[in-house]
């Protein structure tokens, strides 16, 4: 039989796993996409500190890359945010990772002409 304490002892680890899920996974309704133009900005200041971080995991960085995002012309509210937040952040962080150059296929958004099925 599992006591009270195991119970509470569970629940913990669901929301400690929920947090890190969210920090990698970030919001699917609403998806981070960053501009070229940010990456490339300042002699790649951004790409270089989303590098740094992914390879050191040195989140304590990410209020410097949450700097260099806004100087570089980023609005995006949640992903300054989650850089700005306390976390817990861990390695494939969705805004670090979204920064960093991958051979991965990139999410394709069909247009209302490739909704409809004949």
């Amino acid at each position: 039989m599992l006591s009270l304490q195991r119970l509470r002892g569970i629940d913990d680890v669901d929301k400690q796993m929920s947090v890190l899920t969210r920090d990698v996974l970030g919001d699917f309704f609403h998806p981070f996409r960053p501009e070229q133009a940010w990456l490339h900005w300042n002699d790649g200041t951004v790409a270089n500190i989303a590098t740094m971080i992914h390879r050191t995991e040195d989140f304590s960085a990410l209020p410097i890359l949450a700097d260099a995002l806004e100087d570089a012309g980023c609005e995006d509210e949640a992903a300054l945010r989650h850089c700005r937040g306390p976390g817990p952040h861990i390695r494939g962080c969705w805004v670090v990772e979204a920064l960093l150059p991958t051979n991965r296929p990139q999410v394709f958004h069909p247009g209302p002409e490739m909704t409809s099925v004949s």
